[in-house]
């Protein structure tokens, strides 16, 4: 879902970034400048070195480096996506929404007053599931079941556990009670239809987990049978407000933890992670015993990038942390995992053996990779076809790896483990066939798929501080223009991103104040620029601000120069046609003529 940049604007100027940030932490005015401690649990500090600029509506910490604006404060500080950031602050300012662009996809969407039906459905089934459990004598088995899973009646109440008793019609009587549409029952497949075209309640005779969204409403439940019975578990039907492959169990109650800890603990079922967070535990998710998707994966790097799988220590949870290896690579994260002995679950290990065992032995836990490396390792026999398995097993993983320096240590221990030369295994790597899904750096931007923004993965140093001051004053976005740097960059996405921006600012020029919001907003990581575009005018020096961007913008134009005459020498090796040696001569010329670049005033061409 998009929202216009109109519309984005209106939120944004609707309200103040002063006022968010100062309902986590106490600030300061100085003029403009406002002054306080870190709201970010992850950076512990007693002078405050946290920066909002009313005036500029940006913030920036010069202790950790976080940065951007109002909506980028919500995603990194709530774990709210942009969509969710801007939909927030739309309510908290009364304004309505309008309808998304891209309506004119073939996939219909559901409306705002759908989704106000199926969220009050869920919450009233979650009620009806917990009186009903509370309702019932001690002594029935539903009780005695939580409480030979050790669960509190504290634990109860946090996370609202309930029970579907075993009545065909319990909560279809009740919604007709409450006047809700059966429909949405059905929808949200808490009832189903039988032959005769009348209802019944899916769930009966189980435990019921509701599972919340970060904003507290329930999005579905998951239900455990009590007695012997097939299916053990069934999780709500898939929705418009409940997608399995997004969704995490407890992330409501464990964000802040995660967030504090830096550090997530994820585990496959409830009871896995009801165990944990009873214990002190607390910065742990489950994935509704499904496959970890990579929507999980980004959903999570949100909060942290230290991941530690906590799966079952059978042949069924090994395969689960080796298949969710791929989706973390693909975004520069290597998991640990936590290997537990075989046939034991998290519940099992941290009832017998307490949380300090737990937190513990979870501090020794591996790199998932090598782990997995050791696995492949158990059946080898040094001949050449158990080298070729274990080639195949790694490539496609390895070839997901953005990180060039992890990618080098993993690959130093797969050649070392195969007894064979690095150079030979990593060429073995890049021929070898997969099936993953390849994307070529050097022609397609960066973008997420979930959020729409641009990662700037690839984006080097002098082109962030290009981009940075260019974004801090007129003069030094007219002198990148005249130029001609937008040629010279190398990277696509901050190529695409200053394109975007170089046009706004010829249509409008006036309004060059809204472009650093533009890109804050259009970029995962808006810290990168934010650092460069500095908002504490205490630090702001012209002098050095014009030696920075001609220095930046001189080694950004000159690899161009250089990657330009490296492609036309390789070239002149297959044919050396006079033309191609005169344009690299006149190259060279061009590479010392740049160096004026650095000496003259900022405002000559």
């Amino acid at each position: 879902m998009r929202y216009n940049q109109d519309f984005i604007e209106k939120v944004r100027d609707a309200n103040n970034l002063v006022e968010i940030i100062g309902q986590y932490t106490e600030l300061k005015g100085r003029g403009d400048q406002y002054m306080g401690i870190c709201p970010f649990p992850d950076h512990s500090e007693k002078t405050g070195s946290f920066s909002v600029s009313e005036g500029k509506q940006l913030y920036h910490c010069f202790g950790c480096g976080k940065g951007g604006n109002i909506f980028s404060f919500l995603e990194t500080y709530n774990g709210f996506s942009f969509v969710e950031a801007i939909e927030y602050l739309a309510a908290r300012a009364h304004i309505p929404l309008p309808d998304p662009e891209d309506s004119k996809s073939a996939k219909p969407r559901v409306s705002k007053d759908q989704k106000s039906q199926f969220f009050r459905a869920n919450k009233f089934a979650a009620v009806f599931y917990h009186q009903k459990l509370k309702s019932l004598p001690a002594s029935h088995k539903a009780h005695r079941y939580l409480q030979k899973r050790n669960l509190s009646t504290e634990m109860i109440e946090e996370f609202r556990i309930g029970y579907a008793s075993e009545n065909w019609d319990d909560l279809l009587k009740y919604f007709e009670s409450k006047k809700i549409p059966i429909a949405v029952g059905e929808k949200l497949g808490l009832l189903r239809r039988n032959k005769k075209g009348g209802f019944f309640d899916l769930y009966r005779d189980r435990i019921m987990y509701p599972i919340f969204s970060l904003d507290g409403e329930v999005v579905g439940f998951g239900g455990r049978i009590i007695d012997q019975g097939q299916p053990k578990y069934i999780n709500s039907h898939e929705s418009e407000i409940f997608k399995k492959g997004n969704t995490f169990y407890g992330l409501d109650k464990a964000a802040k933890f995660i967030r504090g800890e830096d550090k997530v603990f994820i585990v496959e079922g409830y009871m896995d992670l009801l165990a944990l967070y009873s214990r002190g535990v607390n910065n742990v998710v489950a994935t509704l015993g499904t496959a970890l998707t990579e929507n999980h994966v980004k959903r999570l790097k949100r909060w942290t990038k230290n991941v530690v799988l906590v799966f079952d220590g059978d042949s069924a949870g090994q395969t689960a942390a080796e298949r969710s290896l791929p989706h973390f690579f693909a975004h520069d994260m290597s998991p640990l995992i936590f290997v537990l002995p075989e046939g034991k679950d998290p519940d099992d290990f941290i009832s017998e053996k307490g949380r300090e065992a737990f937190i513990e032995q979870s501090n020794s836990s591996q790199d998932l990779f090598l782990h997995l490396l050791q696995v492949w390792m158990k059946n080898y026999k040094g001949q050449p076809k158990d080298k070729i398995e274990i080639v195949d097993k790694a490539a496609p993983l390895l070839r997901q790896l953005q990180d060039t320096r992890l990618k080098q240590i993993y690959l130093e221990e797969l050649a070392r483990h195969l007894g064979e030369p690095m150079q030979r295994v990593a060429g073995w790597i890049k021929t070898t066939k997969g099936t993953e899904r390849v994307v070529q750096a050097d022609s397609v931007p960066a973008v997420s798929s979930e959020s729409g923004k641009m990662a700037l993965k690839n984006v080097g140093k002098d082109e962030l501080a290009v981009l940075g001051l260019s974004l801090k004053s007129p003069k030094f976005m007219d002198f990148f223009v005249r130029q001609e740097g937008l040629s010279a960059l190398e990277a696509p996405e901050i190529k695409e991103l200053f394109t975007q921006i170089v046009a706004k600012y010829r249509q409008q020029p006036e309004n060059f104040d809204k472009l650093a919001h533009l890109v804050v907003s259009r970029v995962e990581n808006p810290e990168k620029i934010v650092n460069v575009f500095n908002i504490s005018s205490a630090s702001d020096s012209d002098e050095s601000d014009e030696k920075l961007m001609k220095e930046c913008l001189y080694r950004v134009k000159d690899r161009f120069l250089q990657r330009q005459i490296k492609h036309l020498t390789a070239e002149v090796k297959k044919d050396p046609a006079p033309e191609k040696l005169e344009r690299i001569m006149n190259i060279q010329k061009e590479r010392i003529t740049l160096k004026n670049l650095k000496i003259s005033p900022l405002g000559e061409s």
